[in-house]
């Protein structure tokens, strides 16, 4: 699973998905979302999405 980054010119509106991969990187290690196997990236994100897209 590839990660795609978008570059934005307001750095302070990061999309949901870019919250989540910089989430990963910090809970786990850098490129970890681009690393791990896809169950566990998709476990990660549904949870990710339910704690902190509210």
């Amino acid at each position: 699973m590839k990660t795609y980054r978008l570059k934005s010119t307001a750095p302070e509106t990061n999309s949901l998905w870019e919250s989540f991969v910089q989430y990963m990187d910090q809970v786990y290690f850098e490129g970890a979302a681009d690393e791990m196997k896809t169950d566990l990236v998709q476990f990660e994100y549904e949870n990710f999405t339910q704690d902190y897209s509210k």
